[in-house]
């Protein structure tokens, strides 16, 4: 399999897991991965995965995300109204909850596409058969209906070399452990993003990290 893709995964603010979690298993899979906070640097890559973690930044980063080249694949807590995301950004794909056997499917779709004939990047409409997306035909949003749920044990997430710097409520990094609540909160999405079933990684995978 081809890993020519020049790849990036942004997050605006600060490191979220989610993006540290996708970099991660973009390197396990051979990939050169470029993870990258803020919008100081010019972003020069096939794929932008973008993790957004809160509806402001549908706002706030408009005109950012819009200088942005390449095909743009955002994920993160927001995804739950993905129509919401592509009423406001110029966005290609959005990955519906779990990313992880979403992600693997998009790749191939990407190398499919590119190894045969060196062929441009894909269309949206080449991703209708894999669950989990959501993108825009015109002015319909065309969702593929749900991912399916990912084992936890996987690789180790790309920790980058500033991770002492960050500040996120006070801690510089957090770390999963589990998935899924069956609580019922109002304010959280937890169990409409992993489900109302607990599942915890192994423990070894826990110490490692």
């Amino acid at each position: 399999m081809s890993k020519n893709l020049k790849i990036t995964v942004l997050t605006p603010e600060f490191y979220s897991y989610g993006a540290l979690l996708i970099a991660g298993m973009l390197q396990e899979q051979g990939y050169s991965v470029k993870l990258q906070k803020g919008f100081g640097e010019v972003i020069d890559a096939d794929i932008v995965f973008i993790s957004l973690q809160s509806t402001i930044h549908l706002l706030k980063y408009q005109q950012e995300l819009s200088s942005i080249d390449g095909f743009k694949i955002v994920g993160g807590p927001v995804t739950l109204t993905p129509q919401l995301i592509l009423d406001c950004l110029p966005a290609d794909l959005v990955v519906v909850g779990e990313g992880e056997n979403t992600l693997y499917n998009i790749l191939r779709v990407f190398e499919n596409n590119l190894l045969p004939k060196n062929n441009p990047l894909p269309s949206v409409s080449d991703f209708q058969d894999i669950p989990g997306l959501a993108f825009k035909e015109g002015d319909q949003t065309i969702s593929t209906g749900n991912g399916t749920a990912h084992s936890l044990k996987r690789p180790l997430p790309l920790v980058p070399h500033d991770i002492s710097s960050e500040n996120i409520r006070g801690a510089n990094v957090y770390m999963e452990t589990h998935r899924g609540c069956p609580g019922n909160c109002g304010f959280c999405g937890v169990p409409c993003l992993f489900g109302r079933e607990v599942r915890s990684r192994p423990l070894e995978d826990i110490l490692n990290e």
